[in-house]
């Protein structure tokens, strides 16, 4: 059960089940509640207190099935909820052909969108929330899989045949049971056979779903010995687990331990000491060489928080976790570590959803936000898009609680942080160093006005910008300008993908990957060779059009000079006509520009040809050429980077920068 790190993004690639969507009426707090999931796979839920941030989670728990005491309907309306999840290709043609372990092969049903999705209705009935329906497109048209009536004081379930072979109308009756054997037909497998498979991947998804809410209710504290293997869904259970760890799985064991001393840092030797058939979770510590332990109740409730996430992280079936304030009992350093370890999980197809209050927890680069508000009796779940100080003032931030870090690393994209993180992990997870993306383009010339107003904001003195850029867009007079600038690294190449051009690794990295026809080093070379060879004029006519910058037909000394004139309005015409160029003379400047960029580009393009060609390009023509399919910089990026040993001039500059 106990799955390296590593290994995640291979389990998660799309196998099982997603869930889509939920939809709710007259829900807790909401009239309206609809949430959806996102590919970044985090979802952070802001607001004030008691606006109905819990209330969206529990909507969460219901499509989970997860038992509760708590009366679901708004005002005493009647509530309602809809699920919508996804199936992997392999599940959908198992369920299609009635085979199982069949190859993720698509064939003609499938590309007609059969079993695309999958939706469970809810309703209530005996003031439960239970499942009524289930509806899948199939054959054309959105079919009823199957459908709980009550008939008298008894319920039936009218369900599909094996979908294999059915028509797609008729539906088979399952009738005398009661509402806790309906419900179980709608949602555990074994009760009804021809719903087995589909039942299957929706307990799959079930087993996989964690929610910890702020009480910590796991137990610590002189609990009986036992060793259990798997994390209960409410986290309760943590000490048998981290007990089995321990004593069974010390590989596991020791990459969490890892994983808690990153996060916090010097809370001691995590232990299960024994004693007369009992035992306990603490921290051991030395104080004069005197050995101390600390229960984990003791330590904060941020350590417990810590613990379960790592726990359910680590396991291979968890699939959907919800955090409820983990911000709680941590310092803001503490808080940045294990927001990283959760991006990270996200990035390989976890789902996250989180409550919070914390403005380190509100990253908005590579998380969706919802702020939910409470608005004329009823909450409100809203996107935050443009109104993100509006937001970080009704929870009571202030802006420089939100840029707390004392190293801002400027990346120019999501790949470039992929790779770097990749390359430096310590660095991108470094909970002193916020990350942001400068985007491509001419941006870069602020760099070094971002720098100036950091240190007139920093009166310290501390705080430090590093600004990684590819070289791929960037005038001359920029080059010269950042290449001047003690915060800038230019990449010794046209994109950081040039990076990953080392032919020495390439053709094992393709075979591992599948490629079945796997070239020699050389043979590979020579061949991504001719590519670049036929993307030299590319490289020269980027370079002459970047040094086209915009015409400015008035700056600043201009305006001054016609201000103290008192220029009116034709004299300002002829003053802005007078520096539009000649289309005559332009026309010979570009000449110039590309004669003399197509001069440099020859003079060194045997030898720096793999930095001068647009590496995208060529792994691209590599990755199609022996795998079948195009290269994507975000995720095909990372897993090379992790082959290919970073620049040493590239680890040398973060070295300092970490300093």
């Amino acid at each position: 059960m106990w799955d390296d790190l590593s290994s995640w993004l291979s389990w998660m690639g799309g196998t099982h089940m997603q869930l889509l969507e939920i939809e709710a009426s007259n829900f807790r707090a909401y009239e309206k509640l609809h949430l959806s999931t996102v590919p970044s796979g985090l979802t952070l839920v802001t607001g004030p207190n008691n606006a109905g941030k819990c209330s969206l989670l529990t909507a969460l728990d219901v499509a989970a099935l997860w038992d509760s005491e708590a009366s679901y309907g708004r005002y005493g309306a009647n509530p309602s909820l809809r699920v919508r999840f996804s199936l992997s290709e392999g599940e959908r043609i198992s369920l299609l052909t009635g085979r199982s372990n069949v190859d993720p092969d698509p064939g003609v049903a499938v590309a007609a969108g059969d079993l695309e999705w999958v939706e469970w209705q809810f309703d209530q009935v005996e003031k439960k929330l239970i499942p009524f329906q289930i509806i899948s497109p199939l054959k054309g048209k959105v079919r009823v899989l199957a459908l709980l009536v009550r008939e008298g004081s008894q319920y039936a379930v009218h369900a599909a045949p094996p979908i294999a072979g059915w028509d797609g109308n008729t539906l088979q009756a399952n009738v005398g049971l009661d509402l806790e054997a309906a419900v179980l037909a709608m949602s555990k497998p074994g009760r009804i056979s021809s719903l087995g498979g589909l039942l299957r991947c929706y307990l799959r998804w079930q087993r996989g779903y964690f929610h910890f809410d702020p009480l910590r209710r796991s137990r610590a504290r002189e609990v009986p010995l036992a060793s259990h293997t798997a994390l209960e869904r409410d986290g309760q259970n943590l000490a048998e687990v981290l007990l089995h760890l321990q004593h069974n799985d010390p590989e596991a064991w020791t990459r969490l331990g890892e994983h808690l001393e990153g996060i916090v840092p010097d809370v001691g030797q995590l232990m299960t000491p024994t004693s007369q058939g009992m035992f306990h979770v603490a921290f051991r510590d030395k104080m004069n060489g005197v050995k101390f332990l600390h229960n984990l109740k003791d330590v904060g409730t941020g350590v417990e928080q810590v613990l379960l996430t790592l726990v359910a992280g680590m396991s291979s079936s968890a699939q959907t976790i919800v955090l409820e304030e983990p911000e709680t009992g941590l310092h803001p350093a503490a808080q940045r570590a294990l927001l990283s370890v959760i991006q990270d999980w996200a990035r390989r197809g976890r789902t996250f959803f989180i409550s919070t209050h914390s403005p380190v927890f509100l990253d908005w680069a590579s998380s969706n936000v919802i702020e939910v508000r409470r608005e004329n009796g009823a909450s409100e779940a809203r996107p935050v898009s443009s109104n993100r100080e509006e937001v970080l003032r009704a929870l009571g931030v202030r802006l420089s609680d939100a840029m707390s870090a004392e190293r801002l690393l400027v990346v120019e994209g999501k790949s470039d942080e992929l790779i770097l993180q990749k390359w430096f992990p310590r660095l991108i997870s470094d909970p002193a160093v916020a990350i942001i993306r400068g985007e491509g383009g001419d941006s870069a010339r602020h760099v070094d006005i971002l720098a100036k107003w950091l240190e007139q904001a920093d009166r310290v003195g501390l705080r430090k910008i590093l600004y990684i850029r590819d070289r791929d867009e960037l005038p001359r007079r920029l080059l010269k300008k950042l290449e001047g600038q003690e915060s800038a690294f230019l990449l010794p190449c046209r994109e950081i993908e040039n990076l990953l051009l080392d032919f020495a690794v390439l053709p094992s990295h393709l075979a591992k990957l599948g490629a079945k026809n796997v070239p020699s080093s050389s043979e590979l070379e020579g061949r991504t060779r001719m590519v670049a060879d036929s993307l030299r004029q590319v490289v020269v006519m980027k370079r002459t059009a970047w040094d086209l910058e915009p015409l400015r037909f008035v700056d600043n000394k201009s305006r001054d000079r016609m201000a103290r004139a008192g220029t009116e309005k034709e004299g300002m015409i002829e003053e802005v006509i007078s520096r539009i160029p000649k289309p005559e003379a332009y026309a010979e400047f570009i000449r110039d520009r590309w004669d003399d960029n197509e001069q440099q580009v020859a003079s060194c393009w045997d030898r720096d040809w793999r930095v001068l060609a647009p590496g995208f390009e060529l792994l691209n023509h590599v990755y199609k050429e022996y795998l079948n399919r195009s290269f994507d910089k975000v995720v095909d990026g990372p897993i090379l980077a992790g082959d290919v040993p970073p620049p040493a001039e590239l680890v040398e500059i973060v070295e300092k920068f970490v300093r």
